[in-house]
Parts: C-alpha cells; structure tokens; sequence
C-alpha cells in the first residue's frame, strides 16, 4: 500500500508541475499574442496615413 501511495504522489507532483509549465506557457503566449496584435495594428495606422500622404493635395503659395 505504502508502494501505490507513493507511486500516486509522485504522478500528482509530475501533474501539478506539467499544469504549472502549460500555464506559464499560455500566459507567454497571450503577452506574445497581445504584443503581435500591437505590432500589427501601429504599423496598419502607419500605412494608412503614408498612403494618405501620397494622395493629398499640397498646394505651394506662388507655385505653378
């Protein structure tokens, strides 16, 4: 009995500890995920507003 109560501990402390490592995995991946999300969203503005640059209409004082 004192074999199996030992065997269960140890597949308990190897579950918790798999647990913890997938969940500190998902929270790295969430940040990741949040900082791509960011990238992607500066960088989609910053595109937007060169293309604006290209098409508006600068008019010169005393120009052609």
């Amino acid at each position: 009995l004192k074999v199996v109560d030992d065997y269960q501990t140890h597949h308990r402390l190897r579950e918790a500890t798999g647990r913890k490592r997938a969940e500190d995995l998902n929270e790295r991946v969430l940040w990741w995920s949040v900082g791509q999300t960011a990238v992607v969203v500066v960088i989609g503005i910053g595109q937007v507003l060169l293309l604006r640059s290209f098409f508006s209409d600068k008019r010169q004082s005393g120009g052609y």
